[in-house]
């Protein structure tokens, strides 16, 4: 039996985490797949992204070393995988790192507590592109949080903090770095 389900992110800087974390016992590790060059776009139109962040982003998962997950590692594509996972599973709490699927209403209102890894200070600083706005705001002072899973982005109870300092002499891809250790 897991008692946790991590979903993460699929990207290098989750593929990294996920190497501290794949041999706990009771931990069943999930990619999530979602994010496809459709929602970047609807993100663009929203104003949640720009091509600047865009282009960031891009440039530091490129320049980060080549790590995968292993070919092995499950992945999930919408709420309704993640549901039956977690129903199939039954799984004590799911935490989410670096994962872009939005979780509905479906997913909350089954009762497995779902908490939530973000990068920066909440409220101020919740969402996509959270380092990217810290930075420019010069709120160089920051905390990882890991929060509760509400309906609202980010909006959930905090949980636990910790403390960090951005530099703004520092690139994007490096501060990103300082943020997810």
């Amino acid at each position: 039996k897991y008692n946790t389900i991590v979903v993460f992110g699929n990207d290098k800087i989750s593929a990294s985490t996920y190497l501290n974390v794949c041999n706990v016992p009771h931990v069943y590790p999930i990619i999530d797949r979602s994010t496809n060059l459709r929602r970047v776009l609807r993100l663009l139109r929203r104003g949640s992204l720009n091509l600047r962040l865009i282009m960031q982003m891009m440039a530091s998962e490129i320049s980060r070393p080549k790590l995968d997950f292993p070919k092995s590692t499950p992945s999930i594509r919408s709420n309704s995988e993640l549901r039956e996972i977690i129903i199939n599973s039954s799984v004590d709490r799911v935490v989410l790192f670096r994962c872009g699927l939005i979780i509905n209403p479906t997913i909350i209102s089954l009762g497995v507590p779902l908490l939530n890894i973000h990068c920066a200070r909440l409220s101020g600083y919740a969402g996509i592109g959270a380092i990217h706005r810290a930075l420019a705001d010069k709120a160089y002072n920051q905390c990882a949080t890991l929060h509760q899973v509400t309906a609202g982005i980010d909006s959930g109870v905090v949980i636990d903090t910790e403390a960090y300092k951005l530099d703004p002499k520092l690139s994007y891809t490096r501060n990103e770095d300082i943020a997810y250790k």
